[in-house]
């Protein structure tokens, strides 16, 4: 039976960081790894069919990453990418999933949910220093991205709801006891 591990968090909370780490373990994430942006040097470790699929679920529904809408019936174009990429270990990372896995849920076996916490503050930080220019001018302040941050939150708490699921806070990343202890039997 395969085992599917999604990776999700508010952005800028460390989530391509866990990626990058499940990568390492052998956890096969995406057919590209590595693939950098502006915002992420070290890479996103994302399959970007993934994620180009949720950007286009959310925008067929009038949402997008900042203005994100739940979606929640089952499409055919999930379950093509699930069989394209699933493997006996295998995951992905895209923190708009948990405003889509619905789309993805009915085709899915053995999920587990990685969640990626970081202070808030410090997420509306790095989001005013990479992303704000991503932002509408009204969109771009500090009380936007903390309401962002808590939908983000919100759902991943709906979403997770029943599933097998562990949180790793951004602050505990450096501690190596840490990965050498719970996540190696997750």
């Amino acid at each position: 039976m395969n085992k599917c591990i999604i990776i999700c968090g508010m952005h800028r909370s460390g989530s391509s960081l866990v990626s990058r780490i499940f990568h390492e373990f052998d956890v096969y994430m995406t057919p590209t790894p590595g693939v950098s942006d502006p915002a992420n040097e070290e890479g996103e470790y994302e399959n970007l069919e993934i994620t180009d699929l949720n950007s286009t679920l959310l925008k067929e529904n009038e949402g997008d990453w900042l203005n994100p809408v739940v979606v929640d019936k089952p499409d055919n174009r999930c379950k093509e990418i699930i069989d394209k990429y699933s493997r006996e270990l295998w995951g992905w990372k895209d923190n708009r999933t948990v405003f889509t896995f619905k789309c993805y849920e009915p085709y899915l076996e053995n999920v587990m949910f990685v969640i990626t916490h970081r202070k808030k503050k410090a997420v509306i930080d790095s989001l005013m220093r990479t992303h704000k220019m991503l932002f509408p001018k009204e969109k771009r302040n500090r009380e936007y991205m903390g309401d962002l941050y808590d939908r983000y939150y919100k759902q991943i708490d709906v979403v997770t709801k029943g599933y097998n699921r562990i949180d790793i806070h951004y602050e505990d990343l450096a501690n190596t006891k840490y990965f050498n202890s719970d996540l190696k039997h997750f």
